[in-house]
């Protein structure tokens, strides 16, 4: 799934929102966790950098790359994105990622 630095910090507090589940459901929160986090590169690349409590990058982060996801990781991005649809507390910040993961 190609994704841009705002849909993968975005996906990442989605499924920060998991409290309860079983041993496969944080097993996959780990190794998507694993795969979403910018790297120390990317950090340099995009100059990462947070200022009065939001992140910032420079245009590169806007380009999306290549991310491997399982079915079962994109399943709970999914399943926490409708969740904060249906509680009306989705924003225009999540727009582009549930429209790629839930669709219309």
């Amino acid at each position: 799934m190609k994704l841009n630095m705002l849909e993968r910090i975005m996906a990442i507090s989605a499924i920060s929102e998991y409290k309860e589940g079983n041993f496969i459901t944080f097993k996959t929160i780990s190794s998507l966790r694993n795969k979403l986090f910018v790297t120390e590169e990317e950090q340099k690349e995009f100059e990462l950098r947070i200022e009065d409590g939001r992140y910032l990058w420079n245009n590169k982060g806007q380009e999306s790359i290549e991310i491997e996801l399982t079915e079962g990781e994109i399943n709970l991005i999914k399943e926490q994105l409708k969740k904060i649809n249906d509680s009306d507390r989705l924003t225009e910040q999540h727009y582009s990622l549930y429209e790629k993961v839930v669709g219309e």
